[in-house]
């Protein structure tokens, strides 16, 4: 007998909030730490910040591509029905965010493919992400066992932005 596809494993790569174990098990409904793997890193992209929330004036996690970059994250191996959970929470519906595939390597060197999100409505410029959204990171961060000098980048990265303009409009995909 076969397995239902939904019921099967998948990897999902988290950069952002949902490194974030307590933030991430809300939004599974169950236990995530369950799921979590290791830390693991996407080369040829960067962290930026130019997705405008839509629950506060300012810009959340998005990666782009970016030669000589990396991102590190979060690699779960959930059952694929959980994804629904996660697409909600990143707003698939809305046309927000589209999940993709991406090659990730873990520590000790395997490469594993994964989805992750990426924003599909971005800011013209990277903005502060919120302080309460910016303690989710740096727990996640935490949570998901970046390295120390990602982490001390986060934190210079996000100190740096400014605040967004709201003048000015999301690109739409």
């Amino acid at each position: 007998m076969f397995a239902s596809a939904s019921a099967l494993p998948c990897y999902l790569f988290a950069y952002g909030s949902c490194m974030n174990q307590q933030s991430f098990t809300a939004t599974l409904g169950c236990d995530s730490r369950r799921y979590f793997l290791s830390v693991a890193t996407l080369h040829q992209h960067c962290l930026r910040f130019n997705y405008p929330s839509l629950n506060e004036p300012v810009c959340c996690a998005n990666i782009t591509p970016a030669i000589g970059h990396t991102v590190q994250g979060a690699l779960y191996r959930m059952p694929t029905a959980l994804l629904a959970s996660v697409d909600r929470r990143e707003g698939v519906h809305l046309h927000r965010y589209k999940r993709q595939w991406v090659s990730v390597l873990l520590p000790d060197g395997q490469q594993v493919m994964a989805m992750t999100y990426f924003a599909r409505v971005i800011h013209g410029q990277e903005a502060a992400p919120s302080a309460r959204y910016r303690q989710l990171l740096l727990d996640g961060a935490r949570d998901a066992g970046v390295t120390l000098d990602y982490k001390i980048n986060l934190l210079q990265h996000m100190a740096r932005l400014p605040a967004r303009e709201m003048t000015d409009n999301a690109l739409l995909p």
